[in-house]
């Protein structure tokens, strides 16, 4: 028989194995000296169903004497288990926490007084502050900070007691407190945590011992969210270049027989008189520019010189991985930037001027495998930076207008391909050495006169003329060159600015802070021109942090 071991009781179906503890009678416990409480929890499934399991019993704090009477006690068939506090001879305050498997924790407040204790509500009124919509109030009580040691910004130090409720007026109660100092925080948060408003009262313990019951109103005051400092901005571009862009690069790898193809192709194109064998060996290109690889029944001269190419382990062999790597890198880049944002005007006025300056551009291969950011500065590009910007801050949404700089993104292209894509498999880093590297691997001849390269492919083309005036060596050269131009094209650039963007984002505060630290959600509507003439419309996202 196969079984499963926790809380007992409650049967299988129905349940997520989400459970909670309650406090049986009152969460807050007020205890003169020795006097005895017994504590007690219910614990129950998710449907309410009793469970049956230990819960334990710890105490956090200073109890000064006060102590449980075990750490542990067995829930029974209703669900409900209890353990004894017996309270010291010491005024004291502390905290009894109960744990249960897959429960959320459950807190007990004690206070332990030969005085009465006293009874406190936290008045906040949240109703003229105009806020959009209807805030959590919450109140803290602190008897270890002053209100001077309390701010609105950061997250907040844990609070001796706390209370909240939603609406725009709020009583909050404290009770069985002792009479010493406290200092009572009101709060106003919307539904992400953030502050809208903040105040803070202090109460001496020479006004609270005159009473057993108190009312504290805590005046709020609205909080302006700030956006005003430096942001470091990460944004996400991806783009779909035209087929043009790529289409010398997936030449080189489309046809059956490329690159062979695609270099005498370029051989034919410098000599004035071809060779026979390119008359003889090699048929019309199909319909898709693609030249066969038999003629008359036997290898053509595409095909043959497309077996030496591609021996295994030969840079050509890389070419689809190379290709691939290449669509990936000019398919999206990662811009990193700084932006300064500064106030006109009264404070809170939202009308802001911007300062927007590139850092950094990364490129990440097919797969994610290789990955490189370039530093901009270094790039030599002329603006990489706008100051004067109009921006905006209203309804938590920052928007910036328009600007302008020289990212140079083709010439960028350029470094990572060599630098991700043929570097790493150990090829040229450059498109002209990269073609060399094919065709280096071509040799022929004995091993007394062995030719290599373009002189290989000379003796190829020219030996079965027996044309002792043939040579083909200074026209595959040239092919070469004027391959690899095609191939540079790709990374050719635009002059003047070619990376325009305007935008927004909106804005979020961490750790309940005044002052934004997060913007979130943005985008950028991007015009982006690469070789003269193509100019690309893309939407940039992207998010910022605080720097300062």
């Amino acid at each position: 028989m196969i079984c499963g071991c926790g809380p007992s009781g409650t049967p299988d179906g129905g349940t997520t194995g989400a459970y909670s503890l309650s406090a049986v009678g009152a969460a807050t416990v007020g205890l003169k000296y020795g006097d005895t409480h017994m504590l007690t929890v219910r614990y129950v499934d998710d449907m309410g169903r009793p469970l049956s399991d230990v819960v334990h019993f710890a105490i956090f704090g200073d109890p000064r004497g006060s102590a449980l009477s075990s750490d542990r006690a067995m829930s029974g068939a209703d669900g409900t288990a209890m353990v004894n506090l017996t309270a010291g001879a010491a005024e004291a305050q502390f905290t009894v926490v109960a744990t249960a498997t897959n429960a959320p924790d459950l807190s007990f407040d004690i206070s332990i007084s030969k005085f009465d204790f006293l009874e406190l509500d936290v008045a906040l009124d949240a109703a003229d502050l105009e806020l959009t919509q209807a805030p959590t109030l919450q109140a803290l009580l602190y008897d270890d900070h002053t209100c001077a040691m309390l701010s609105p910004i950061g997250a907040p130090p844990i609070a001796r007691r706390t209370a909240s409720a939603t609406g725009t007026t709020e009583l909050l109660p404290f009770q069985q407190l002792l009479h010493v100092t406290f200092a009572a925080v009101g709060r106003a948060l919307d539904a992400g945590g953030n502050v809208l408003a903040w105040g803070c009262v202090d109460l001496p313990a020479d006004q609270l011992a005159k009473s057993r019951a108190l009312m504290v109103p805590v005046p709020l005051t609205r909080l302006t969210q700030s956006v005003v400092g430096v942001w470091a901005l990460d944004g996400k571009l991806p783009l779909v270049v035209p087929d043009a862009t790529t289409r010398p690069w997936d030449d080189l790898a489309r046809c059956p027989n490329a690159p062979a193809q695609q270099i005498l192709d370029g051989i034919a194109q410098v000599l004035v008189t071809p060779p026979p064998l390119f008359v003889d060996a090699r048929a019309p290109a199909d319909s898709s520019g693609c030249r066969p690889s038999t003629v008359d029944g036997s290898p053509s001269l595409d095909a043959t010189l497309e077996e030496l190419l591609t021996r295994p382990g030969s840079p050509s062999s890389a070419l689809p991985a190379v290709i691939a790597d290449l669509h990936t890198l000019l398919g999206a880049v990662e811009v990193t930037s700084q932006l300064t944002l500064v106030e006109l005007g009264a404070t809170g006025s939202g009308t802001l001027v911007a300062g927007h300056q590139l850092t950094s551009a990364r490129f990440t291969s097919a797969g994610g495998a290789r990955s490189m950011a370039y530093d901009l500065a270094s790039t030599g590009a002329p603006i990489l930076d706008e100051e004067g910007l109009a921006a905006s801050f209203n309804s938590g949404v920052l928007s910036l207008g328009s600007q302008g700089f020289t990212l140079r993104l083709p010439s960028l292209w350029r470094h990572a391909v060599g630098d991700l894509a043929l570097a790493p498999r150990g090829l040229p880093a450059d498109s002209r050495g990269y073609l060399a590297a094919i065709v280096g691997v071509v040799t022929r001849g004995p091993s007394t006169r062995r030719l290599m390269g373009c002189d290989a492919i000379s003796d190829l083309v020219c030996a079965p003329a027996s044309a002792p005036a043939c040579d083909v060596g200074a026209a595959c050269v040239a092919s070469l060159d004027a391959l690899a131009t095609r191939l540079d094209a790709t990374f050719t650039t635009a002059n003047g600015l070619d990376y325009s963007l305007a935008g927004a984002a909106a804005v979020t505060s961490h750790g309940s802070t005044v002052t934004a630290d997060s913007l979130v959600n943005g985008h950028f509507d991007v015009t982006l021109s690469l070789a003269p003439g193509t100019t690309l419309s893309a939407t940039e996202t992207w998010s910022g942090q605080r720097v300062r």
